[in-house]
Order: C-alpha cells, then sequence, then structure tokens
C-alpha cells in the first residue's frame, strides 16, 4: 500500500503555492459575494455563469426550483429524436458533433422512460463525477486533510465545476478524457493517449488540437495516427443519422453542423457584455476596441488569433520539448478551447487538469527553477481561472429573469483569458530565444 504524505511540504511548489493563492481567492469571493447580494442586490451567479431561471423546462415540476440546467434540459425536451422537430432549437442542437449527440440522447431516453427530473439527476451527478476524476488523481496517496483541502480549492469550489453543472454542459465527460491524455503522453503511452484525444474530439471538435503535443515531442507516426482516427471516427459518426427514427440523415446533418458551426459567433457578437465569452478574440477586442479605441472588425481579430496560434504552434514544434512539459502542454490545451470565438466560461474546466498535474509535479522527478516568469504566468492564470469572484465591471442585461438589481459584467474570467493569451505569447517568445533543454529529471515546470 502507498504511503500516505503529511506534509504540505511534500508537495511540489507550484502545488503549494497554487493552493495557496487559491484559499485566498476563495476567501475572497466569499466576502465579495456577502457584499455583492447584501449591499447592492447583485445576481452574483447569474453574473459568474448564467441566471437561475435558464428555460427549456418547466422548471416547478421538471427542475430543481426555478433551474433547468440549461444545456441537458434543451436536449431533454426533444424527446426521442436525435434532431429537434422545432426549427428554433435546430441550430443549438446541429452544432454539436454526433458523439455529443448520441451521449445525449442516452440521457434523452432516460427521460422519456423514467422522468426528466431523474434523467436530470443521473446527469448531475455523473457530470460531477467526472469533474472530480483530476483532483482525485492529483490527491492519490495523500493525507485526509490534504485530500479535503484540494477536492475544495482546486475541483468543488471552483468556478468551471460550478459553470459546467450549472449548464448540464458535457464538456464534463470530456475532463477525464483530457486528463487520461495528458498523463499518457507525459509517461509515453501513445496509444492510449491516442484513443482518448480521439474520444474527446467527439465530444468537442477543437480538442482535437491537442495531436500538437504529439509533434512536439517528435512522435510524428502517432500523431498523424490520432488525426487520421479522429478524422474518420468523426466522419463516420454522422451514419448514426441513417438509423431509422433519427429524424434526419446523414448528409443533412453534416451540412447543418458545417453551417451552424460557422454561423455560432452570430448569437454573440464580441461587443456583447454578457453572457461571458473568455476567447482570445474577446480579450484582444476589449484591449484594442475599448482600450485603444481602434475599430477592428471581429474577422480581422478572428484572422490575428489564427495567425498567433498558427505562429505559436509552429515555434512549438521546432523548439517545444525544450521548454518544461507543464508549460507547453497547458498552453496548448487552453488553446483548443480559447481559440474559438466564442467560448463560455464552462470551457475553464480545462483548467482543472492543469491545476491537477501541478499538484503531482513531483511525479516528473523533481522540479525546476527555470523559465521563473513563465512558471508565475502559468500558475496565475490557473488561480485566475478556477476562482469564483465577481469583480464587477457593471450593470447589465441578461435575456433571462435575474433575481436583485439583476447582474453585472464579471473581470476576472476576462482576466483569467488574458493570462492565458500572455503565456501564449510569452512562451513563443521566449522560444526564439536561446535556451537549455529541460529533461524530465529536471521536473515537468
Amino acid at each position: 500500500m502507498r504511503e500516505e504524505v503529511q506534509s504540505w511540504s511534500d508537495m511540489p511548489q507550484a502545488g503549494r503555492q497554487l493552493m495557496g493563492f487559491l484559499a485566498i481567492g476563495l476567501g475572497t469571493a466569499v466576502i465579495a459575494a456577502w457584499i455583492a447580494v447584501s449591499y447592492f442586490a447583485i445576481d452574483v451567479p447569474g453574473s459568474l455563469v448564467w441566471p437561475g431561471d435558464d428555460g427549456f423546462c418547466e422548471a416547478a415540476t421538471e427542475g430543481l426550483g426555478r433551474h433547468c440546467f440549461g444545456d441537458i434540459a434543451l436536449h431533454l425536451s426533444v424527446g426521442t429524436s436525435l434532431t429537434p422537430d422545432d426549427p428554433g432549437l435546430v441550430q443549438y442542437i446541429s452544432n454539436l458533433p454526433p458523439g455529443n449527440r448520441v451521449l445525449l440522447w442516452v440521457f434523452q431516453m432516460i427521460g422519456v422512460i423514467a422522468g426528466m427530473r431523474t434523467a436530470l439527476a443521473i446527469y448531475v451527478t455523473l457530470s460531477s463525477l467526472a469533474l472530480l476524476v483530476p483532483a482525485l488523481w492529483a490527491v492519490r496517496g495523500k493525507a485526509w486533510s490534504q485530500k479535503a483541502v484540494v477536492l475544495l480549492l482546486a475541483s468543488v469550489a471552483t468556478v468551471p465545476f460550478l459553470a459546467v453543472l450549472d449548464r448540464g454542459n458535457t464538456i464534463a465527460f470530456a475532463v477525464p478524457l483530457l486528463l487520461t491524455f495528458v498523463v499518457a503522453i507525459f509517461r509515453g503511452r501513445d496509444p492510449v493517449a491516442i484513443v482518448a484525444i480521439v474520444l474527446a474530439a467527439q465530444i468537442k471538435p477543437q480538442f482535437g488540437f491537442l495531436v500538437l503535443s504529439f509533434f512536439v515531442l517528435r512522435r510524428v507516426r502517432s500523431g498523424l495516427l490520432a488525426i487520421g482516427l479522429g478524422v474518420g471516427v468523426f466522419l463516420l459518426s454522422f451514419l448514426v443519422f441513417a438509423i431509422p427514427g433519427a429524424g434526419s440523415g446523414p448528409v443533412s446533418e453534416f451540412k447543418r453542423f458545417v453551417l451552424y458551426s460557422q454561423t455560432r459567433s452570430s448569437y454573440l457578437p464580441l461587443g456583447a457584455d454578457y453572457p461571458v465569452n473568455i476567447s482570445y478574440q474577446k480579450v484582444i477586442y476589449e484591449v484594442i476596441n475599448e482600450l485603444a479605441g481602434s475599430a477592428l472588425t471581429p474577422s480581422t481579430i478572428q484572422i490575428l488569433v489564427l495567425m498567433l496560434l498558427a505562429l505559436a504552434s509552429v515555434l512549438l514544434i521546432w523548439r517545444g520539448r525544450t521548454l518544461p512539459f507543464a508549460l507547453w502542454l497547458s498552453v496548448i490545451l487552453m488553446s483548443s478551447a480559447l481559440v474559438v470565438s466564442v467560448t463560455f466560461i464552462y470551457y475553464y474546466s480545462l483548467v482543472l487538469v492543469v491545476a491537477a498535474f501541478l499538484l503531482r509535479e513531483a511525479d516528473a522527478g523533481g522540479e525546476t527553477t527555470q523559465h521563473p516568469v513563465l512558471r508565475q504566468l502559468l500558475i496565475a492564470a490557473t488561480v485566475m481561472s478556477l476562482t469564483p469572484l465577481l469583480i464587477p465591471g457593471g450593470r447589465t442585461e441578461a435575456p433571462v429573469p435575474t433575481t436583485g438589481d439583476g447582474v453585472v459584467v464579471s473581470l476576472v474570467p476576462y482576466l483569467a483569458s488574458a493570462l492565458w493569451l500572455t503565456l501564449l505569447v510569452a512562451v513563443a517568445i521566449r522560444m526564439l530565444l536561446p535556451m537549455r533543454r529541460i529533461t524530465v529529471e529536471e521536473g515537468i515546470l
């Protein structure tokens, strides 16, 4: 039996720093929420994520209180079909890959058989367990006191954990797969990593960008195999719509997927203040358009982001492996989500994987004092992404009913994305400078 770690000093330095800042952040968040609600009547959960009255079900009989767990409730309302009959719902469902829709269809069937509330209860329970996986992996062999603190600060009491459950989004089921990918590729278990990333990409296609990791490590064959399998499985998955009763056909649904994926940004322009859009594009828009007073169009900003990511990818392939593993892997992981023009706050659930890896840094065989600026940027971005702190940026309007005097713009998520973008740029610049190779024996960060 593995001996438990009894002292916090045995935790890697990055992990201790992370936990300390998360504790400070959570304490500050509780005080800020109390003040916001008590003295300014702000709808704090609505400002951080989304108001409770979120529709897509009869809350009194099918939801919980006034809450419907929006994303899953939307699909449960469709019944037994993979394709909704209501034209107004098509754009919200058809922009999901077939693998994602089949996963949700399982819960649709549970809802038909056992009732919507039962399906919601099972879905939320399984989502919670999936989101706990990174923290549970991080605390293996730790003392119970450490387990409790880590599970609280680096999982349950984080904004992505709460946001994913609030929305009922399927990204929860991708989190264990992403953790599996990260651990497997770090330990040289490419077959496991390939399977994990192919499956994760069926839930959220943008996660396929993680195959870049294989090329950074010069495992070209594994990278090409992952690309081939990922694309093949994705295309073949549309055959599910050939099954009688699916409500559509493979070709029709493929066309719809392409169409509605391209028009995703149309229902949340970059200039919109609500809900929170944590994409790189939104950060650049706010910095350039709002602060500098320029007038870059969304399409121009999109091109700038793609060019930046393309340049960073080339540099990562060239010299990325000379950097500590956690740095370049975190950049790729977060860029896979934040490069999309509309990225909602529940995508910070990827940071649960980053946090878990930092907490188990000792598994790499030690630590290194190299790259202190990049190290602190990574820790700061991780803390800001996880902390449920509301720093108001002015009143705004929500499209659904709110409590109290309504919602405000939440600044912390934008600051977190700005830090991830800064880390991306800093890593790219660092790879252009002379450096010595960092070996596994010297650590992952």
